[in-house]
């Protein structure tokens, strides 16, 4: 995958617009959209604040076939089968879908 199409994977599997993800890096909807068209591609300080905000490690742009991990989630591998797939389905929500479950997550766990 070329560096736009992960770009869009990433947004997609987010939830995030052109827009959101412009608010983000502090920078023009227009910016994106030429990321996401495959016309320019950031330079590196900013490739390094986009990986910051999509959670992943720069390597993930630059490498084929690498796996999305969070920058900090180096422990991944000891998750069981159900918990990674808790894991995805989280990644593919909205935020305020995200939200809601962080929400219902602290309710369950402060149970009595």
């Amino acid at each position: 995958m070329e560096f736009a199409q992960k770009l869009a994977a990433l947004m997609k599997e987010r939830g995030w617009t052109q827009y959101r993800l412009a608010k983000r890096m502090d920078c023009s909807q227009s910016t994106v959209a030429h990321w996401l068209a495959g016309d320019t591609k950031p330079q590196r300080a900013t490739m390094k604040r986009l990986c910051e905000e999509l959670d992943v490690e720069p390597s993930y742009f630059t490498e084929p076939d690498v796996i999305i991990l969070p920058v900090s989630a180096t422990s991944l591998q000891s998750l069981k089968n159900d918990e990674r797939v808790l894991l995805e389905h989280y990644r593919s929500m909205t935020e305020n879908d995200r939200d809601m479950m962080r929400d219902l997550a602290r309710r369950l766990t402060n149970a009595d």
